[in-house]
Order: C-alpha cells, then sequence, then structure tokens
C-alpha cells in the first residue's frame, strides 16, 4: 500500500492526509477528490463537509450552476439586511422590519429572493 500512497503523494503514516475528516482511502476510492487538499474544488468548503453536510459537489465549486461558490452559499444563505424605527406625532409608535435572503443568480444578474417581516408595536 507505501507504493499507492507515494503515488498520491499521501502519507503512509496517516490514514487522513490533508485532515479532512474523509480517509485518504475513501477519496481516492470512493469520492475521486484529492487527499492531498481538505478543498478539493477550492470553493470554500472541505470535502467532508460538501459530503457529509451540504450535500454538493466536491469536484465542482458551483454545484448549482449560479455562478456563486459553494461556500459563499452557505455563508449567506440567509442574512439581515435591517432593522428600523420611526417615531411618529403625538403617540409614540415603531416599526421594525427584518429582511431575510437568499441570493440566485441568473443570466448574469444576482436577484435577492427573501421574505420581510414587519413588527408594529404602539408604546
Amino acid at each position: 500500500m507505501d507504493g499507492e500512497e507515494i503515488s498520491y503523494g499521501t502519507s503512509p503514516l496517516k490514514e487522513d492526509t490533508d485532515g479532512d475528516m474523509l480517509s485518504d482511502g475513501e477519496e481516492v476510492k470512493v469520492y475521486e477528490t484529492d487527499p492531498t487538499k481538505q478543498d478539493t474544488d477550492g470553493d470554500k468548503l472541505s470535502d467532508s463537509e460538501e459530503i457529509r453536510t451540504t450535500h454538493t459537489d466536491p469536484l465542482n465549486p458551483d454545484t448549482d450552476g449560479d455562478g456563486i461558490l459553494d461556500g459563499d452559499e452557505k455563508v449567506s444563505r440567509f442574512r439581515s439586511l435591517g432593522f428600523f424605527f420611526f417615531f411618529g406625532g403625538l403617540s409614540l409608535w415603531s416599526v421594525g422590519c427584518l429582511i431575510l435572503f437568499k441570493k440566485r443568480k441568473l443570466g448574469g444578474i444576482l436577484f435577492l429572493i427573501g421574505i420581510v417581516l414587519m413588527v408594529i408595536a404602539f408604546l
């Protein structure tokens, strides 16, 4: 087995040369990922995270083809755009708004698809 490990550039002393929680054998024989790199496709997600958590392709940096790296999509799945208050008239009232969104790229144009949560409070 040492000859095979040397040909792949892996360590014969370690079961997981790159430390991504996939054994070198799994990476070479099952997933065809690079056992010397934690992130074979360079999308900011480890091979293990793509296989076991996000279920994205560890060999394709943009699994869904929307122009956004898989790792960037995971980080920005939902982000708050804003929260604001208004005070009006003689009565004190406030409106809070929170916008949650998901990024999608279509034909080179970035779209934000989301929901708006509003709260109106009279104090």
